[in-house]
């Protein structure tokens, strides 16, 4: 598989990239990995994917830095850290309730976009040395770091809650927000791909911590992304362990989440969904049909590029992202239209890529003028809308 978020100019495609994309299961630590990593530095120094494209991303960020300033009395005088915030779709709630903010991201040309809105951003890698540089600078230390869909990215996990216990004051809180493992065996294999190194259960989230004297005292399940882990980590003996952990803990152990037999099933559903678009798909072209698929999302390069669909079951791709727009997409190399198009092109079917966010996707189209199309969703189960 080549690196899914990575778009391409039409030089660079002889250049392109693939790596293994195995999945293991390790019965000590309870971590489910992939087996062979890309280096950082060719997935997130430029980047494509933008939160703020989707009203559901930003409506949730808003509710979370609410929920997060009340729960931990953040005020004018805390710090918050947030590291790889995407296009600061999250600190800008922060900023509105008047608390300092500092956002870590890699990704230059995104970087550039938030310090010219005035998002103070460190464009680098979140490492050791740079939170010393921020201690040293600042001389304070982070009220909340916090990381939204970004803690499965991070190939040196354990270097890096060190270098978060470095960064939190002694009475404060880290919150990691991240696709739960067990959108897996609900059919959604296409989060499996190289930007996501790990996929996290509770048990594992729990191993971690004790490995670098961590508590893990509270956990949220969120309906984000079709649930959303929300995990409460702190420097030992801060905060009672909530009922919250102890009882996921305990249900995750009850669906044998800790024995490799349960991943076996994953890529038998993933081979059902497979069989019954491609079916789908043939049926349509047969009837002289035209397919458009819109929202060009690391997930759709999954399936695509899996289940070895050709284009000539498609008639074009569209994002709303301009970071994206008349680029080329990893390995089919197809080329990613402006949702424009659909002012004066009429497709028969729509198919949506981000289930995750399909009926906002249905809402936004409905603002073309041409409007007699109908929706596929392929994932978490075929549905025709």
């Amino acid at each position: 598989m080549p690196s899914i978020n990575l778009f391409l100019d039409k030089d660079q495609i002889k250049d392109e990239k693939k790596y293994d994309l195995t999945v293991a299961f390790c019965e000590n630590c309870k971590l489910v990995q992939i087996t062979e990593t890309i280096p950082p530095e060719d997935m997130f120094v430029e980047y494509t994917y933008l939160s703020s494209m989707s009203n559901t991303m930003l409506n949730h960020a808003k509710i979370v830095a609410q929920k997060l300033t009340e729960r931990l009395w953040l005020d004018n005088d805390s710090l918050v850290l947030e590291v790889a915030s995407n296009d600061w779709y999250l600190l800008q709630y922060f900023k509105e309730l008047w608390i300092n903010i500092l956002w870590v991201d890699p990704a230059k040309n995104i970087a550039k976009i938030a310090n010219e809105k005035w998002i103070e951003t460190i464009d680098d890698f979140f490492n050791l040395e740079l939170a010393e540089n921020i201690f040293k600078t600042r001389q304070k230390k982070a009220d909340l770091v916090y990381w939204a869909n970004v803690l499965a990215h991070v190939p040196t996990i354990t270097d890096f809650l060190k270098w978060v216990d470095f960064m939190l004051t002694d009475k404060w809180t880290a919150v990691f927000e991240f696709p739960y493992l067990s959108w897996l065996f609900e059919w959604k294999f296409d989060t499996i791909y190289h930007e996501h190194v790990f996929y996290y259960s509770a048990l594992a989230i729990n191993n971690m911590c004790k490995n670098v004297w961590l508590d893990f005292y509270d956990v949220e399940i969120n309906d984000m992304q079709w649930w959303s882990l929300f995990v409460y980590l702190s420097k030992p003996w801060v905060f009672k362990i909530s009922e919250n952990v102890t009882n996921l803990l305990a249900n995750e152990l009850k669906l044998w989440y800790d024995k490799f037999e349960t991943y076996l099933q994953i890529k038998q559903k993933a081979e059902k969904i497979k069989v019954d678009l491609i079916k789908l798909l043939e049926k349509i072209k047969k009837e002289w049909k035209k397919i458009v698929w819109y929202w060009a999302a690391a997930k759709w390069n999954v399936m695509l590029n899996y289940f070895w669909i050709w284009c000539e079951y498609l008639d074009y791709i569209m994002d709303k992202a301009p970071t994206k727009q008349w680029l080329y997409s990893p390995w089919k190399h197809i080329k990613i239209e402006s949702p424009d198009i659909l002012n004066t092109d009429n497709p028969d079917y729509i198919l949506i890529l981000p289930w995750n966010i399909s009926w906002e996707i249905i809402k936004q189209l409905d603002f073309y003028k041409n409007r007699w199309w109908k929706f596929i969703i392929a994932i978490p189960e075929l549905s025709i809308i």
